[in-house]
């Protein structure tokens, strides 16, 4: 595989964060998922992450 170095090591770090703190957050609201989609900020990181993702393939159908 030919990853970049830097995101790979960015992920295996991060990644570790990230799922401690979705499992703090489920905890403290007994399970409930919808809590990770009622702030503001929450909502507008979602949105800018789809983006993100989503962009690239959307812009490729676009330019044919």
């Amino acid at each position: 595989f030919d990853f970049p170095l830097a995101p790979v090591i960015l992920g295996l770090v991060l990644g570790d964060l990230l799922e401690q703190s979705l499992r703090q957050a489920l905890m403290i609201s007994g399970g409930e998922v919808g809590i990770l989609f009622r702030g503001a900020i929450s909502n507008t990181l979602f949105v800018l992450a789809a983006g993100v993702v989503f962009a690239p393939a959307l812009l490729k159908r676009l330019r044919g």
